[in-house]
This record gives C-alpha cells, sequence and structure tokens, in this order.
C-alpha cells in the first residue's frame, strides 16, 4: 500500500492565537464605532425609534446606526455609557495579548457594579451628558446624567438614606466594583502615588541645593529608587530581606547619603596620594524608570501555584521578592510533599511559567518554605557608580574592599578580600567573568593608595588587563607570557617567606600589627609592607604551560600568605579537574561562579549544581568562606570610558612608589633552572653520587622537577667533575660517588 502524503501542520501557536486575534480586531472595532458614536451624539438625530423630519441626514459621526445606538444608551445608562466602549477595549486587549477570552463571574459582576453606580453617582451630581458638537465639548440637557439606570437607583437610595450616606454607599459600591473588574490594587495605586510624590519632592529639594551658592559644590546624585511591591489579594506584603550575618560580607540597604565626603588624601613618604572619587570620574547611570511589577509578580505567584497543582504538588506562595533581575517567590509546600520533587521540577516549571531558567533553591537557610527565582519581565542594569557611593562601601573600613554586585534583593554585595582570603572565579566566554573582574580591581583603587596595596597582574589572553599598565598601584607592567607568570609565582612565594621573615623579627602576628609596629617605631628604615594582589585572568593558560610549578606556587601562596597581605585572585573559562585541581580547590574557600555549560562545570567550581541555570550578564553564584550557603549576585556593569577615566587620574599621580627590595623574579628563576646555589640542586647531587647513576629522568622521578630543569642540573654537574661528559652510547659516567661511610670516591 502506498502511504498517503503527510499533510504539513501548522504550527500551535498560530492555530491557538488567529482565532484571538480576529476576536481582539472586532472588538476593538466596536469599542471604536460606540465611542466615536456617543462623543458626536445629537438628540434630534433622526432614527427608526426617533424620526425627525425637520434633519433628513442625521450628524452622528457613524450614521444612522451611532445616532439610534447612543440616543439608547444615553437615555438608559447616561454619562455611564461611555464605560461600555472602555470595557469593550480591554477585553479587545486581552485578546491581543493572547491571555483568552475567559471572563471571570467576579470581573463580569464588577462590570456591571461600575456601570451602575457610576451612572448613580451621575445622576446624583451632573446635569446632562457631555458631547462634541461643533468642534467643542457641549452638554446636552435634554438626557438625565444617570439615565433610566441611575435615576432608578438614585430614587431608591433616597427613600432610606440622606445625602451623605447616599454618597458614602455609592462611592464605596463604585470603588468594590473597579477592584473586582480590573486588575489593579489599593496597594499599587499608593504605592506608585507616593513613589512619584517622594520623586517630585527629592528633585525639588535638589534644585534648591544648586541654585543655593555654596563655598565648594559638590555634585550629588539622585537617591536610586527602591523598587515596592504592593501586597497580594490573597498573600503577604513582601518583605525586605534581612541582613545576613557575616563578617566578611555586607549586604545593607542602597541608600546614599546627600553629601559626600571631600576627596581623601593619604599620605606615604612624604608623598600626597589622591584617590579618585566616584561621584566626579565615573558617569551618572540612566534614570530608572519605575515598572509596573506588582501585577506580573501576582500573576506569575498564580501561574506558580497552578503550574505546581498540574505537577501534583500542593502549596502556597508566602512572599514575594522582587529583585533588578529576578524575582523570588517563597513557596511553601503542603504537609506531605517532599522538597526532592519540588527540586526535579526546575525544567518543568520553566515551561510552564515561559522563563528562561528557573532555579530552586530547597530549602530556604531557616525558613520552611521553598525559594523560587524566576528571571523578572525586564531585567534592570546593575551600574557600578551606585554601589561605590552607597553606604555599605562608603562606610565600610576594610582597605581591601570588593564590590560584587546586588543580590537578587537588590541590596549591594561588598565583602572584604582579607577575611575571604583568596577567591577563585569561573565562567563560560561571555557569561560576565572580565566585566566583573574589572569591577573588583576598580572598587579596589577606589579604596586603597599605591602605599598600601599594589597589584601583580598576569593576562595570558593580552585583553583584558592591559589597561591598567601605568597606574603607580603595579608592581611590574602586566604579565602575559605564561612562563614569566610561573616565574614571577616563585617570586611571590620567596617575597611570602621573606614577609613572613620581617613579621618573626619584629614580633608581629599579621601584616597589620607589623606595619603599626614600623609605623610607631619612627625609623626611616622601617619597611613597610604593602598589600599584595595576586590576579590571574586564566588559570588554564598557565597549567597548559607549567602546571607543576603554578600549581606549587599557587597552592603554598594560598596556604600561607595571608598573614602577609598576600591575597590571591584565580579566573578562569574552563573550570575542569585538570585546571581547578584538588590541591587549588582546597585552598580557595571562597568561590564565584558565572554562568557555565553543565552541572559539571557548576560542581567543579561550586562543588553543587546551580551555576548551569544562572542567566549570563554578570548572573553569579557566590560561595563566601566559611559558610555552604551560596548567594546569587548580579555583577555591575561599568563603561569603558568610566575605566579609562580611573585609570588616567591614577596615571597621572606618577609611577609606583614601592621600591622592590627582593631580586627580581628573572633572576631567580634562572638561579632555580640553572641549580646554582639551589637545594634541589645539592639534593640532585647527593642523589646522583649515592647512587652511581647520571640521569636526568631519575632527578626527575626522585625530586619531582620538570626535564629542562633535571637535564641543567646534569649539565652543571658536568661542569663541577661529578659527572663524565656523555658517552658515544648517550650514558654519562659517574666520577665522584659517596661511598657507605660518607667518603667521596673517585670512579
Amino acid at each position: 500500500m502506498s502511504r498517503m502524503p503527510k499533510t504539513p501542520q501548522q504550527p500551535a501557536e498560530k492555530i491557538t492565537e488567529r482565532p484571538l486575534e480576529i476576536l481582539g480586531v472586532v472588538l476593538a472595532t466596536a469599542s471604536l464605532l460606540l465611542l466615536f458614536g456617543l462623543l458626536s451624539y445629537m438628540p434630534d438625530d433622526p432614527h427608526v425609534f426617533h424620526p425627525n423630519p425637520d434633519k433628513a441626514t442625521p450628524g452622528n459621526w457613524i450614521g444612522t446606526f451611532g445616532a439610534l445606538l447612543s440616543d439608547g444608551l444615553f437615555r438608559l445608562l447616561g454619562v455611564a455609557a461611555y464605560i461600555v466602549p472602555f470595557g469593550l477595549a480591554m477585553w479587545a486587549w486581552q485578546c491581543f495579548a493572547s491571555r483568552g477570552t475567559r471572563v471571570s463571574m467576579p470581573a463580569v459582576a464588577g462590570w456591571i457594579g461600575m456601570v451602575m453606580f457610576a451612572a448613580t453617582l451621575f445622576s446624583i451630581g451632573l446635569r446632562g451628558v457631555p458631547t462634541i458638537q461643533a468642534g467643542g465639548i457641549h452638554t446636552v440637557m435634554e438626557v438625565d446624567a444617570g439615565g433610566m439606570v441611575g435615576n432608578f437607583v438614585a430614587d431608591l437610595l433616597n427613600a432610606y438614606f440622606a445625602s451623605v450616606g447616599r454618597l458614602i454607599i455609592v462611592i464605596s459600591g463604585l470603588l468594590l466594583s473597579v477592584l473586582a473588574a480590573l486588575p489593579i490594587s489599593l496597594g499599587s495605586v499608593s504605592c506608585r502615588t507616593a513613589t512619584g510624590l517622594q520623586w517630585i519632592t527629592h528633585n525639588i529639594k535638589r534644585r534648591e541645593k544648586i541654585i543655593v551658592p555654596a563655598a565648594k559644590p559638590v555634585p550629588e546624585v539622585p537617591e536610586p529608587l527602591e523598587p515596592d511591591l504592593a501586597p497580594l489579594a490573597s498573600l503577604p506584603e513582601p518583605v525586605p530581606p534581612p541582613e545576613p550575618s557575616m563578617g566578611a560580607m555586607s549586604l545593607s540597604a542602597i541608600p546614599t547619603s546627600d553629601a559626600r565626603p571631600p576627596l581623601a588624601i593619604h599620605q606615604g613618604n612624604g608623598t600626597k596620594f589622591f584617590l579618585p572619587d566616584p561621584n566626579t570620574i565615573l558617569t551618572d547611570p540612566p534614570v530608572r524608570s519605575i515598572h509596573n511589577r506588582d501585577e506580573q509578580s501576582r500573576e506569575r505567584s498564580r501561574l506558580l501555584v497552578q503550574a505546581f497543582k498540574n505537577f501534583g504538588v500542593a502549596g502556597t506562595v508566602t512572599a514575594i521578592h522582587p529583585g533588578p533581575v529576578v524575582t523570588m517567590y517563597e513557596f511553601e509546600p503542603a504537609p506531605g510533599v517532599k522538597v526532592s520533587r519540588i527540586v526535579n521540577l526546575s525544567n518543568d516549571l520553566a515551561l510552564a511559567m515561559k522563563a528562561e531558567t528557573v532555579r530552586i533553591v530547597a530549602p530556604i537557610p531557616g525558613k520552611s518554605v521553598v525559594g523560587i527565582e524566576i528571571p523578572s519581565p525586564v531585567r534592570e542594569d546593575v551600574h557600578l557608580k551606585d554601589l561605590l557611593m552607597c553606604d555599605a562601601y562608603q562606610q565600610a573600613s576594610w582597605k581591601l574592599k570588593v564590590v560584587l554586585g546586588k543580590d537578587i534583593f537588590g541590596a549591594p554585595v561588598v565583602v572584604d578580600l582579607q577575611t575571604m582570603p583568596h577567591l577563585l572565579m569561573a565562567g563560560a566566554t561571555g557569561a560576565g567573568k572580565s566585566v566583573g573582574l574589572n569591577t573588583m580591581i576598580t572598587s579596589l583603587l577606589f579604596a586603597a593608595t599605591p602605599y598600601e596595596l599594589q597589584f601583580l597582574m598576569v593576562d595570558p589572553k593580552m585583553l583584558e588587563l592591559q589597561g591598567y599598565n601605568g597606574i603607580p598601584h603595579l608592581l611590574r607592567p602586566v604579565i602575559t607570557n605564561a612562563k614569566v607568570a610561573a616565574k614571577e609565582l616563585v617570586w611571590a612565594v620567596r617575597e611570602m617567606e621573606r614577609r613572613y621573615q620581617l613579621m618573626a623579627g619584629a614580633g608581629a602576628r599579621n601584616i597589620d600589627h607589623y606595619n603599626y609596629l614600623a609605623s610607631s617605631n619612627g625609623e626611616e628604615k622601617s619597611e613597610i609592607l604593602p598589600y599584595i594582589v595576586i590576579i590571574i585572568d586564566e588559570l588554564g593558560d598557565l597549567m597548559m604551560v607549567a602546571s607543576r610549578e603554578v600549581e606549587e606556587s599557587i597552592t603554598r601562596l594560598a596556604q600561607m600568605a595571608r598573614a602577609s597581605g598576600m591575597h590571591l585572585i584565580l579566573a578562569t573559562q574552563r573550570p575542569s579537574v585538570d585546571v581547578l585541581t584538588g590541591l587549588i580547590k582546597a585552598n580557595f574557600p571562597s568561590r564565584l561562579a558565572y554562568k557555565v555549560s553543565s552541572k559539571t562545570d557548576s560542581r567543579t567550581i561550586l562543588d553543587a549544581n546551580g551555576a548551569e541555570m544562572l542567566l549570563g550578564r554578570g548572573d553569579m553564584l557566590f560561595l563566601p568562606a566559611g559558610t555552604g550557603r551560596m548567594i546569587r549576585v548580579h555583577g555591575p556593569f561599568a563603561p569603558e570610558e568610566d575605566l579609562q577615566h580611573v585609570v588616567d587620574f591614577l596615571r597621572d599621580q606618577g609611577p609606583s612608589p614601592i621600591v622592590q627590595t627582593s631580586f627580581p623574579a628573572e633572576t631567580q628563576a634562572q638561579d632555580s633552572e640553572s641549580g646554582s646555589g639551589d637545594e634541589l640542586y645539592e639534593r640532585a647531587k647527593e642523589l646522583i653520587m649515592e647512587t652511581g647513576q647520571a640521569s636526568a629522568s631519575l632527578i626527575q622521578r626522585r625530586l619531582r622537577v620538570g626535564y629542562p630543569r633535571a637535564a641543567r642540573m646534569i649539565e652543571m654537574m658536568e661542569e663541577e667533575g661529578i659527572v663524565s661528559p656523555p658517552l658515544r652510547d648517550g650514558r654519562r659516567e659517574v666520577v665522584l660517588r659517596r661511598s657507605a661511610d660518607s667518603d667521596l670516591q673517585v670512579g
């Protein structure tokens, strides 16, 4: 049998939306016809039920049909007839928005009540109906303002209530009808009104401050408006999040003080240094538009509850926390519902909510609810200037304060690098990792002078960190060669050891204690040690070139460098186990994950799933040291011109004031590779003389060094006469050997 050809199926979207669009066009047409018919109503227009021999053609804009319809509606409802085309327009909008044509009974009752009470109110307070005639507004006195319906209800109320009582009942009934018919709430209206009044008052005060002359006028930034969410009809009012009690983290509100402190001046070695002021250097962010998110949040909460019900999970939404990028819904499951059932519904909920991703926090620590994080319909940008001007950053006394962004509640996240004390960050290409790294560096530059902070930057990609060359905070120009970077890490280890020797000699516990003792000494020879922050933009490239040396140096620094004032910030776009080895991860308790491509990468960086569900563009998960709870943070955006302004401001103040007291890394690395004066070289000589085997591979296995270094050691032994030159077969003989009684023997 021959198969019948399959007819192509139309997309489901077109099949379901086409009837709604047709109905929407019909309703919109009816609304316009009715509206213009009412506006152009004339009581003497002829129609079927009102013939007028003196006027053959009606003056109504719609014609005879408009004259008939407007005359009937005005005589029945009065001025309240204008509500009918408005209702048809609302229904048409629902069809165009693909929200269906189903109308609930409370909404129908609300519309009927709205028309009835409005007609009654017009019957009490107005005379005639307003129309447009001869290009102006004209009141038709031949028709009652309330129509037959309004007059009937007004007469009914007159029998039992006086004028004040009638007015109270009619206004209350009209208000209840509006709430039932329209998707609005008194809370949202009051919140928007209060926000608008606050914005107007703030602008008036700001203009007054600008007009009044001052000795030193300081530019002022308007306070950012915090989004408010109206209380839901069946849900509690959204509550502000409590500030977590973490020593290294500040999650305070974002208000900024009106008066900015003057530009800070710091002195070091008799030289003044000016810290940049974010209020004057950074550009103002664009004015934020206040989005009407309360209705969308309420509607989404109902859809969320219905979606859970469809999947067999009963529960209620107890609170809603709107944020700049995502909105968290606190969902309280019914008794007997397992958390594992909710966690496994992540993809199903994303499909039901038409969201890009849905992240589930199950459960929220300290609460009997599950957090459902859904992307907001309109994403708000987070700006660096707002974070640098907020109280959480300005009032923090830390020297190494780092701005990460805003949490899901809109509160700034500012951390102290000293308490972290190192940071490991990873994310896929384009997830916002480089922008976040620049933000961290910029926030450090706004807080510390070159006498207090120095950077050692490694940028194998030669793109992201090159712009910082020339600032006085750099120990040396940005390193782009992976081999040189490995040598610089060796120097960093020796600098750490040197600092510990200085602190031990001074009896200091850490770098802050040492600098306090050195400054109180009053002696010029006392060395003040600055903090050193080592930043590596792409760790994977270093691990490919010299994995053993890089891993050893990073591990030693991560284990010991905290008290010496040296901190690491490592970034990679490939969080695989060969890059983030077990030793490196074990010594980096603070981790930051941007969007990654798979759950495996998320578990590699965070030891948990979740990073694969992020939205990108700076959306991240932060795991602070000492806590097992991840915090979702939205990183700020810093324009390129702002970063350039900061760099130019710092460059104009001269080169780095720090003179390196230890020898350069290149010299150390050459000595290490040559083996001259190296402890490993002495151990290699002892090994060769005891075993009698002149083999570079033996040195590699026993001392765990690379082949180039082992071969160089063999060549140095040849120069010292310990081993012979290579024979015809490539072997070498050991000339000096150590006997059992530790005596050297020749041959």
